[in-house]
């Protein structure tokens, strides 16, 4: 059972991490939801562990602020975006990808 739950453990994060920027493409850019899942696949296949290890400590951040009575989330959530928001910028610039209308 152990074996079990390390193993979903580890592809849930490997998937959380290759498509970590599909949500902020979504918002930010005029794609569709194909082009921006390949779009954080190509992005996240450069440094991949770096975002990995990002991905794991915003997640404990975020399950902290869980931990303190649902209160910390307050914080902790806003921390993550963050987070996430400062790798997004630093991998999708203003001017690059951008989508003619």
């Amino acid at each position: 059972m152990f074996v079990i739950m390390g193993i979903s453990t580890i592809w849930s994060y490997w998937i959380s991490t290759r498509t970590l920027f599909v949500m902020p493409l979504l918002a930010e850019k005029d794609v569709g939801i194909r082009q921006a899942f390949e779009m954080s696949w190509h992005a996240t296949r450069q440094r991949f562990w770096e975002l990995l290890f990002l991905n794991l400590i915003a997640s404990f951040v975020s399950v902290m602020g869980l931990y303190v009575c649902y209160i910390g989330i307050i914080f902790s959530m806003p921390l993550y975006f963050t987070f996430i928001a400062s790798a997004y910028d630093e991998r999708f610039p203003e001017d690059q990808y951008a989508v003619e209308c």
